[in-house]
């Protein structure tokens, strides 16, 4: 069925305000017979719009992330980006203006359509077609379209000091080694030729064997500082459950350390005064801060750190067409994970907060 996404299909990014443009593209590709799903095209009337959403986003094998100085500022189109990479979907930039490109694609070949749509759309449906191709598993065609990840080059670029420290101490041990060595028969020639010259072979040999343990000293303090340097740096790596960079780690990527953390504020506010709150929020230096989508509420509530009872927390993503947002309880209510009646507000209630940050 038409909303029903497919496992090779392809899954569109991108933020409401883009919404004409990549509206007359989908079209234009699916004219083309592009294999993909978008949501103004593909929801039939009658489905739960955010429920469809999650499903594709989940099913599709890879995302097109549009990319303006809109999608580049939402929440949304940014948790998609990062649920993709995380989940080692293909991801395919497409630039529609200029705009300041996230740092976690700025590595990725992207197609450019500021200089000119019909060049960008061939080039677009070109790796499309490459992604569908029941030979895409090579993958010699298609990259050389867009860059996917290298998993060895994020971990390197992430733990480049780590490993920096540790080969100092490798190589500081082995110095320290070949030094004593090649000393050790310095000072025994010195001894032998000592011994040969002078009845003061005592004094020769003392001021010997104290040259000795003082580099032997300076060594070993080398090696101590190297690991102590180690050891600072291996501190400073995020965990999850422990605090970081203002608040507690809930969501952290092994690979390339980056997450998201969260803080709890009791104060019941509005929605609009929540955000606004959020917006202003300065800890530790981080300004940063936001509300958190439904899938973050909900990963914060099976986690553990947040209860919606007896206060209910707000969430940035709206109620399809109504003019208020979400609440905790309320999505609960809507995965069945709780009872239906419990659940209940509206524009003008006035709900905890929970600001999460991304780092």
């Amino acid at each position: 069925m038409k909303n029903k996404p497919l496992e090779n299909s392809c899954f569109f990014s991108y933020s409401r305000k883009d919404s004409d443009f990549v509206r007359k593209l989908g079209n234009d590709l699916r004219k083309k017979g592009a294999q993909f799903w978008l949501d103004i095209l593909d929801i039939l009337p009658g489905s739960l719009w955010d429920e469809e959403i999650e499903m594709a986003l989940k099913n599709c094998s890879s995302t097109i992330i549009v990319l303006s100085s809109h999608s580049v500022t939402s929440k949304n189109v940014m948790d998609e980006v990062s649920f993709a990479l995380s989940e080692n979907k293909t991801v395919i930039p497409v630039l529609i203006e200029d705009c300041n490109i996230p740092f976690r694609l700025r590595r990725m070949q992207y197609i450019d359509f500021t200089k000119g749509y019909q060049q960008g759309m061939e080039k677009l449906m070109d790796v499309l077609q490459n992604l569908n191709s029941p030979y895409s598993e090579s993958e010699s065609s298609i990259d050389s379209k867009f860059e996917k990840p290298d998993t060895f080059k994020k971990f390197f670029s992430t733990n480049a000091k780590l490993l920096l420290a540790l080969l100092s101490v490798i190589l500081l041990f082995a110095f320290w080694i070949y030094y004593n060595h090649a000393h050790n028969n310095d000072v025994d020639d010195i001894i032998t030729d000592s011994t040969e010259q002078t009845n003061s072979g005592f004094t020769i040999q003392d001021t010997i064997h104290e040259r000795k343990i003082n580099d032997s000293l300076i060594a070993q303090k080398r090696i101590e500082d190297s690991l102590h340097e180690i050891a600072l740096l291996e501190a400073k790596k995020p965990r999850l459950n422990e605090l970081y960079e203002g608040g507690t780690v809930f969501v952290l990527d092994k690979i390339t350390q980056h997450g998201k953390v969260f803080t709890i504020h009791e104060k019941k506010m509005k929605w609009v005064e929540a955000d606004m709150y959020c917006r202003k929020l300065n800890i530790e230096g981080h300004r940063d801060w936001y509300l958190p989508n439904n899938q973050d509420l909900l990963l914060l509530y099976t986690m553990k750190f947040i209860n919606p009872f007896p206060n209910d927390y707000w969430s940035s993503d709206e109620q399809g067409q109504h003019d208020w947002h979400w609440t905790l309880r309320e999505w609960l209510s809507k995965k069945n994970l709780i009872d239906p009646s419990s659940a209940g507000t509206g524009p003008e209630s006035s709900n905890f907060i929970v600001a999460i940050r991304s780092f």
